[in-house]
C-alpha cells in the first residue's frame, strides 16, 4: 500500500534554504521556492546554464564548491540534495538528521523529511498537490488542469 503524504504549508519567506547542486532538478525546485520568497543558496561547482541569469539577478546566492567541502549550514531551515552522485546525496541527507533539519534527496524518496508538490498560485491563494510517488505524470496533469481552468476563469 502506498502513502499518502499530509500537506503542511508554511511560510519560508526569508528563510535559508541550501540546494547542493545546480542541474535540472534543483532548477526547478528553485524556480517553485523562489514562488515564496525563500533565502536560497545553492552550493555546486558549476550552475545549470539557466541559473546563471537568477544569480545574476541576486535572486539566489550561489557558492562555487561542493559537498563536503562547502558543508550545511546550521542555520538552514531545509535542505535539498540534488547532486548528480547517491553517495553524496545520502551523506547530506543524513547531516541534515544529525543537524535536526528537513533534508530531502532529490533521488531517494525514502530519504526525505519533505516532498516538492506541483503548485500552482494565484496572487492570494497557493494549491499543493502530491502523490504517493508512484504516478508524477499523473499529478503533473492534475496541476495543469487546475491551472488551465484557472486561466480561463481569470
Amino acid at each position: 500500500m502506498s502513502e499518502l503524504k499530509f500537506p503542511l504549508f508554511i511560510p519560508l519567506e526569508q528563510k535559508k534554504i541550501m540546494i547542493f547542486g545546480a542541474g535540472k532538478v534543483a532548477y526547478r525546485r528553485i524556480n517553485t521556492l523562489l514562488l515564496f520568497h525563500a533565502d536560497i543558496t545553492v552550493v555546486a561547482p558549476k550552475v545549470y546554464r539557466e541559473l546563471e541569469s537568477l544569480i545574476a539577478d541576486n535572486k539566489i546566492q550561489w557558492i562555487p564548491n561542493s559537498y563536503p567541502a562547502h558543508g550545511i549550514e546550521e542555520d538552514a531551515f531545509l535542505v535539498l540534495a540534488a547532486t548528480d552522485d547517491e553517495a553524496i546525496n545520502e551523506k547530506i541527507y543524513k547531516e541534515c538528521k544529525r543537524l535536526h533539519i528537513l533534508g530531502n534527496n532529490a533521488g531517494n524518496q525514502k530519504q526525505c523529511d519533505f516532498f516538492f508538490p506541483a503548485v500552482v498560485t494565484t496572487e492570494d491563494v497557493s494549491i499543493g498537490i502530491a502523490g504517493d510517488g508512484t504516478n508524477h505524470k499523473k499529478v503533473r496533469e492534475i496541476a495543469e488542469k487546475i491551472r488551465k481552468e484557472r486561466e480561463s476563469n481569470a
